[in-house]
Formats: C-alpha cells, sequence, structure tokens
C-alpha cells in the first residue's frame, strides 16, 4: 500500500489523578510510545523496501505488517495524570526512548527518580523545614514541595530538540485542569436584553442577576499554536523556554494536592483565554452570550491553583471535545484511552444505605462525599462521543489477583515517596499492563476492519495479519490498532511478554526511622503556624496591632493599648507552647501518623516485620 493509501486512527489519552502513583501512569506511556516507535521503523523500512524493489519478501518486506496509521492528537490529565501529559510532550520534544535506570527518560526520572540524592531522599526533603523559614505568614503546606520544584524544573530543561515523531500530531495539544481558589464569576442574567457595560459593573438591581463562580479550569496547550489559534488556546513552542516554563508551572498546579503540597499563585492569564475557556466549556464558542456574562474585568486574571484532580480527576470530556472537533468532519475514526491507576469499580452495595438517620456526626462522611462525588459528576461528558465499541478504552493497574496491584497506591498515593523500589514496581507494571492491554484488549473485531478504513486492504475471511491476531473473550477474533511488533507466537510470544514485577516490601525499621523527619516537621508546623498569629503582619504598624491583640481586646470591649501584664501573658504563653507543649504535640502526632502508615501498608502486604 502506497504512503497516500494508507489510513490513520486518532487517539486521545486522559490521564487520572495519582499522586505517586503517576508512575504507574508514566510506565504506561513509556511502553505505549516505545510500541508506537517500533511500529512507525518497522513501517519506515517496509514503505523503503517497497519503493525500491516492490513488496518483495526476499529484500525484507514483511506482509504480516500492519501498514495503516495511528495518529496521539490530544494528552490530558489532572494532578499526577496533568504532570505525566506535560512530561510526556517534554519528552517527545527531546526525543523519545525507552526508559532505563541507566538511560531514563524524562518519565522515568521525573516518576521514578524523584529528587533523591545521595543519601538523602525525596521524602526526607520533603520533612525540610526550610520553606517554614521562607514563610513568615504561616504554613504553605503539610510537606515541603520544594523537591517538586526541582523535578519539574530539570524536566524542563530540552537535551536536544527533536521533531515530533510520525504518530504524533504536528499540532498536539495538552490539556491539564486546574481547581482555581479564586473562582471565575458568572452572571446569568433574567431579562431579556443584554446588559449594558455600566449595568455589567454596577449590577442594576432592576436587572437581576444570579451570580454563580466556576472553580474548574484547565491549561490547554496546542504545540505549533500561531495567532489564529481560539482563545482558548495557550502556545506551546518547543524552542521557546517561556512556553515550556508555562507548561511545567500549569503542571505543578494541576498536581498541588491540597494542603499536603503547596498551592500555586498563577499570574499573567489573559482575560482573552479566561473568556475562550468558559466559553468553550459551555460549549458556547462563536456565540454572542447576551444571557451569560463573564462577571469579572481583570486582566490579567490572577488565582490561586490547586489539585486539578480536586474536582475534575478524569478529564476524559475535554479530550472527547478535542478528538470530535479533528475527526467527525473528515469521518475518521478515533477512540479515548482512559489510564487510572485508581479506578473506580465500587459496587452500589459498597455504598452505606441508611435504613435509619444517623446522629449528626455520623452524617459528615455522607455529606462531604456528596459534595464531591457531585463536584466530580461530568453530565455531559458521560454519555458524549462514545458512539461504538471501540471508542473508549482503560488501562489500569492488575497484577495477577492482587486486591492492591499498585505499590504506590497507599496513604491515598502518597505511599510511593516513601520506598524507591514502590515506584520502579509501579512503573514496570505500567508498561506490562500496556503491553497487554495492546495485544488483547485494544482492537477491532477482524470482521469488522474494512468498515473502520484501517485494514482496509484485509478481505473478508484472510488472514494475513495472523501474528497480531487475538481472540478475544467473545469467541471473536481481533486486530490490534496498535500493533506490537515485538509479539511473537507461541513460544516466541511467551518470551516478549514482560514478567510481573517482584514487589519489595518496606521494613517496619524503615518506616520507624522517619519518626524524626516527621516530628520535626510536625513540630515545626505547629510552632510557626502559631508564630505567625503572634508575629506582626505586613502593614501592621507595631506589635500593639497584632491580630491576637485586637481580637483579645475587642472580646473584652477594649479599645486602649494592652496592658504590660496582657502583653507578658501573650509572651509567655507562646514561649510554654513553642518550648514544650508544641513539643509533646508533635512527638505523640509523629507516632499516631506512623501507627497509620504502618496500618495502611500492613493492609495491601507492602511492609515485612
Amino acid at each position: 500500500m502506497s504512503n497516500s493509501e494508507e489510513k490513520t486512527f486518532h487517539i486521545g489519552i486522559a490521564m487520572a489523578g495519582a499522586v505517586s502513583a503517576g508512575a504507574y501512569t508514566g510506565g504506561v506511556i513509556d511502553y505505549l510510545l516505545q510500541t508506537l516507535d517500533s511500529w512507525e521503523k518497522a513501517k519506515a523500512n517496509n514503505r523503503a523496501i517497497e519503493a525500491e524493489f516492490g513488496r518483495d519478501e526476499s529484500k525484507g518486506y514483511d506482509p504480516t505488517l500492519p501498514m495503516h496509521n495511528v495518529v496521539i492528537d490530544v494528552i490530558g490529565g489532572a494532578s499526577a495524570g496533568g504532570i505525566t501529559a506535560a512530561l510526556t510532550a517534554l519528552t517527545l520534544m527531546e526525543g523519545f526512548h525507552k526508559a532505563s535506570p541507566e538511560r531514563p527518560n524524562k518519565l522515568y526520572d521525573s516518576w521514578v527518580n524523584l529528587n533523591d540524592a545521595g543519601q538523602t531522599s525525596t521524602l526526607e526533603q520533603m520533612f525540610s523545614l526550610r520553606d517554614l523559614e521562607l514563610s513568615p505568614e504561616g504554613v504553605p503546606s503539610l510537606l515541603n514541595s520544594d523537591p517538586i520544584e526541582q523535578i519539574a524544573q530539570r524536566a524542563l530543561t530540552l537535551k536536544g530538540q527533536r521533531p515530533l515523531p510520525p504518530y504524533i500530531s504536528p499540532n498536539l495539544e495538552i490539556i491539564l485542569t486546574l481547581t482555581s481558589l479564586r473562582g471565575i464569576p458568572l452572571h446569568v442574567n433574567f431579562f431579556d436584553n443584554v446588559m449594558t457595560e455600566a449595568q455589567k459593573r454596577g449590577m442594576d438591581p432592576a436587572r437581576p442577576a444570579h451570580t454563580m463562580k466556576l472553580h474548574k479550569g484547565v491549561a490547554h496547550f496546542r504545540m505549533y499554536a500561531d495567532e489564529s489559534a481560539p482563545d482558548h488556546i495557550l502556545p506551546l513552542d518547543p524552542a521557546n523556554e517561556q512556553h515550556r516554563q508555562t507548561l511545567i508551572e500549569s503542571a505543578i498546579a494541576s498536581g498541588a494536592f491540597p494542603l499536603g503540597l503547596r498551592p500555586r499563585l498563577i499570574k499573567g492569564t489573559p482575560l482573552k483565554y479566561i473568556n475562550g475557556m468558559i466559553k468553550r466549556m459551555f460549549r458556547l464558542e462563536g456565540q454572542e452570550l447576551d444571557y451569560f456574562e463573564l462577571g469579572t474585568h481583570a486582566d490579567p486574571f490572577d488565582f490561586i491553583a490547586i489539585d486539578g484532580g480536586t474536582i475534575n480527576n478524569e478529564p476524559f470530556g475535554e479530550i472527547i471535545a478535542v478528538l470530535e472537533e479533528k475527526c467527525k468532519p473528515k469521518g475518521e475514526d478515533y477512540a479515548i484511552v482512559m489510564i487510572d491507576p485508581f479506578p473506580n469499580f465500587e459496587e452500589d452495595a459498597a455504598t452505606p444505605a441508611y435504613d435509619k438517620l444517623p446522629p449528626m456526626a455520623g452524617l459528615v462522611p455522607g455529606i462531604i462525599g456528596a459534595i464531591r462525588g457531585q463536584a466530580m459528576m461530568k453530565e455531559n461528558e458521560v454519555v458524549r462521543g462514545f458512539s461504538s465499541d471501540f471508542t473508549r478504552r482503560m488501562i489500569f493497574p492488575k497484577r495477577d489477583d492482587d486486591p492492591y496491584p499498585i505499590s504506590c497506591g497507599a496513604l491515598d498515593g502518597f505511599s510511593g515517596f516513601f520506598k524507591r523500589e514502590f515506584r520502579e514496581h509501579d512503573f514496570e507494571l505500567g508498561r506490562k499492563n500496556c503491553q497487554s492491554f495492546l495485544r488483547k484488549y485494544f482492537g477491532i473485531k477482524k470482521e469488522e476492519a474494512t468498515d473502520v478504513r484501517i485494514y482496509q486492504e484485509v478481505p473478508r475471511g484472510a488472514n494475513p495479519h495472523a501474528r497480531f491476531v487475538k481472540r478475544g473473550e467473545d469467541s471473536q477474533n481481533y486486530l490490534p490498532i496498535i500493533p506490537d511488533v515485538r509479539s511473537g507466537i507461541g513460544e516466541a510470544k511467551d518470551r516478549t511478554q514482560i514478567k510481573t514485577p517482584d514487589r519489595i516490601p518496606i521494613r517496619t525499621s524503615e518506616v520507624m526511622a522517619l519518626q524524626p523527619g516527621i516530628q520535626k516537621r510536625l513540630l515545626g508546623i505547629l510552632t510557626h503556624g502559631v508564630g505567625s498569629i503572634n508575629r506582626p503582619r505586613k502593614g501592621h504598624a507595631s506589635e500593639e496591632d497584632l491580630w491576637v491583640s485586637n481580637r483579645m481586646l475587642r472580646y473584652f470591649g477594649k479599645k486602649e493599648k494592652p496592658s504590660r501584664l496582657f502583653r507578658w501573658l501573650k509572651k509567655t504563653g507562646f514561649w510554654i507552647w513553642d518550648k514544650w507543649l508544641a513539643g509533646i504535640a508533635a512527638k505523640q502526632l509523629s507516632y499516631s501518623v506512623l501507627e497509620a502508615i504502618l496500618k495502611d501498608f500492613r493492609k495491601r502486604g507492602l511492609v515485612e516485620d
């Protein structure tokens, strides 16, 4: 088949949040790119032979090799998935190669190596108090986030630059979810006419509007986007360091786990982009908003961002929208692949059902769960774009019959910071699961292959690609969308299969050895948090204006300056807390934290005594 006759199948990849289990997602992407890379080289070899000798098998032409094209048009994610999307883009800019400990690519280096340096692990660095020393206003986060910054800046540097490979769209789009604490004010106008500019600013009570705040956002990049790109697109030129920096900043913001890691202050976002993002989110592109008004006039629009997975942890809707725009007008086929280290396979029976009203305290978990569950619900995206049986697939952790297949899944995804071997295991498990997915599940029924406009050289009943055919659980024969050229037949096939990685547990003594670091961090948080209350804040003239003093004086109905006795008592109280009580509290809390860590590790088989 000539190159002009080869058909293209399009793919979008959505990656869910995972914290340190991003190592699993990184492994999946590593094997996916390796497979595409190997297949592309095999096709290029076939084309070169055909151009010179025709399809002469004696010259090395492989008639069993599928010659259609697969192109990844869009990748995106939330939290660790968003970070992996950014790392994937940077890896492709630099030139992909299969990861190994001796020759890591950006995916392996960022997720497996983290910021380990010499004898100091990344987790120990996260117990450092340096961020507290540089934050007089208060505690920025439970863990020191400086190592995350250092990993990101390391990933930002490109060791050379190469063109994107043929299996990646030249205008690849990268979508990262964000959660804005500021929120974007939106006004739904309950009147017929468009408001004037003055009415927008003054909100004339005679023309009422219902005001809401949108906290869900996305950072949507497009490679080599020019000035003609829509307003909701941010440009990403690999040669432009500022573009790469914006990508990294957005990735860090998407992964800023609430309270656990430091939030990000996103500055300089043009109002034009905010407006375009909202119009796209509500499917209002190209329309004049006569009933829907953006309530902010701040340009640029600065905001504090936290983990994008807080309210949008599986951004498949955004990925589908890009695929629909690119593929539907041309009648081309596409698929969305979800990578989720923590898939929710919960049965309805697992959700508690109340047969009587519980006490107030018993309602709290249900209320929090209902609020977050509804925030995560995507009414429009649930049915959008799912038009055929090969359109959607999911890759998730599978390790024999282990109910806890990944090592980084404990502690809500933070366990990967405790041991490098946990991350190595999950990276390799991701590669193994991706191999199984491509060979066994990501395919098209052989009888339908010609209808999908790939494999159109395969006549019904013929089987020239027997090497790649997989018999499904429904007893149907399937042809792969992405052929794994490493796969063989029989014993040869077995030799190419990745083995299940060995799980190396952590010793109880290794966990207990972290107690001094945990205690130090907790003590720093307790003393720094209370101490920040006692320090003068920016713009306050003197100690008489301290927050505690003012609040207490107002409580007692006094307006005069605090007495010497009051100041002495206050200083004495803080001294007792700093020198005695905080230390006792930090020590007790550290052992409680370790007890909870070991309990979760034991449940998942991650610890040995």
